[in-house]
């Protein structure tokens, strides 16, 4: 990968949120500038494990990027800061019925970055999947490859889940046993639709881009 051709966007998106910080004094543009910054390690850490000659350092290294990965695709659920009052049915001053718009820069400007921000992580998972397809043997098959791609899907979907809803850091993992028991102990419904449904939608966006971008 050219990390050069990521440097323009990447810096570019931070200067908006930063912008948006600053004019605002919403500190979720901050926010958004950790979670893409997060996002990116993936692909450098999975880099350096596949440089490694020390067999234990790669399988620590591939421990780390497997922690990391999550944090790419958890920038879809930043979509929920979108403004809640951004459309509503109100009426014209001649009294029709219309859909009204917020007319406030602010709520558009956020839109705007939440959705770069989850395209842009969304992308750099999708990139980083590829990367681990790719250095695959051949002879694990297009089934086993399938699969493997599955799981690191599901486990970003639970990743995800101790992320949000738990509120756990990738670095929490320094307490295994304590971050295990809080997370069986809050399986309910919910827990297990979303991460059902989050590691679907991992796995499909990462087929589309497969097929379309890589």
């Amino acid at each position: 990968m050219n990390w050069k051709k990521l440097i323009a966007p990447l810096l570019g998106y931070a200067l908006l949120c930063a912008v948006y910080s600053f004019r605002t004094g919403d500190f979720l543009g901050l926010g958004l500038v950790w979670n893409i910054g997060l996002a990116l390690l993936p692909l450098p850490v999975f880099r350096l494990a596949q440089r490694q000659k020390n067999m234990a350092a790669k399988w620590v290294l591939l421990l780390v990027w497997v922690l990391l990965l999550p944090n790419t695709f958890y920038m879809i659920t930043d979509l929920l800061h979108v403004p809640s009052d951004m459309e509503w049915v109100g009426y014209t001053q001649d009294g029709r019925a219309a859909v009204m718009h917020s007319p406030y820069v602010r709520d558009w400007t956020l839109m705007l970055l939440l959705g770069m921000g989850a395209f842009m992580a969304v992308m750099l998972g999708c990139r980083a999947l590829s990367a681990f397809e790719k250095s695959l043997p051949e002879s694990v098959g297009p089934a086993g490859r399938q699969a493997s791609i599955a799981v690191l899907s599901f486990l970003c979907g639970v990743g995800i889940y101790i992320g949000r809803f738990l509120r756990f850091n990738s670095w929490d993992i320094r307490a295994p046993i304590y971050l295990l028991r809080v997370f069986w102990e809050s399986l309910d419904t919910l827990a297990v639709l979303f991460i059902v449904l989050m590691s679907y939608s991992i796995f499909l966006l990462y087929y589309f881009y497969r097929r379309f971008c890589a």
